[in-house]
């Protein structure tokens, strides 16, 4: 494996703050905006494996907000690729709290991957009759599954010593991935499939309890839900004559 790099960053940063003492609030954080371009010569796919990083503009923010008891903070990284990150939290001391997140990072195996089926994204392949030999006219696509976690949540503490959390996420993935299958059994040839990947995880969360010292007592849900758009992959395959396609679940 063999990289060149050159990376070209420009970082423009500034610092704010204010305050009002009369009212009790104060506002500060930080803004950087990076341009960057990039000249990469190797396998680029396994360069940004686990990240992203592209000829473009990200930025990062930082910003604090509070006006008495209320607070709001919101952070952001990377904004504008693939890895970027949000979080928001906020909420009043000694009565409420709530928070969101999101964030997403890739997952990537191999950029321009040819395959002589069609539909590829998909849960049916498919090829001309006989498949063709010509590489140039087959199908191009990336290997890669991306992930994306949305979440929030809130509590209440007003009620103290009782209280109540809530919480609610959800994870996606998508792309595409490789998988094998046999052509003939035993033996044969090895089929090389471009899988679809297309899966949701829900999370639901509500606790309720008492905490105070030195009693602690909670009653929590806890419910999941895993989905997948593709329980099955329909390809035909080479080694078969049947007119009905082999099924990889």
């Amino acid at each position: 494996m063999r990289f060149k790099i050159w990376i070209l960053a420009l970082i423009f940063c500034t610092v704010f703050g204010a305050s009002a003492s009369a009212e009790e609030r104060t506002l500060s954080g930080e803004i950087s905006v990076t341009a960057q371009h990039l000249n990469l010569e190797g396998e680029k796919a396994k360069f940004n494996e686990y990240r992203d990083i592209r000829d473009g503009f990200y930025g990062d923010l930082n910003l604090q907000y509070e006006s008495g008891n209320y607070y709001l903070d919101f952070r952001a990284s990377e904004a504008g690729r693939k890895t970027q990150s949000y979080e928001l939290t906020g909420g009043k001391w000694g009565s409420f709290r709530y928070d969101f997140k999101y964030d997403q990072l890739p997952h990537n195996f191999t950029y321009g991957a040819r395959s002589f089926y069609s539909g590829v994204g998909g849960a049916n392949l498919s090829y001309p009759t006989p498949p063709t030999t010509d590489i140039s006219t087959w199908s191009s696509f990336d290997y890669s599954v991306e992930r994306r976690n949305y979440a929030g949540g809130f509590k209440l503490d007003k009620i103290k010593p009782f209280f109540v959390d809530v919480s609610i996420a959800k994870e996606t993935r998508k792309g595409v991935y490789p998988l094998a299958a046999a052509g003939t059994t035993p033996g044969g040839i090895g089929i090389e499939l471009p899988a679809p990947i297309n899966y949701i995880t829900d999370n639901y969360k509500i606790e309720a309890g008492y905490a105070r010292n030195p009693l602690f007592l909670a009653v929590s849900y806890f419910y999941t839900k895993f989905s997948n758009d593709n329980a099955n992959l329909y390809f035909q395959n080479p080694a078969s004559t049947a007119t009905v396609p082999d099924v990889l679940t």
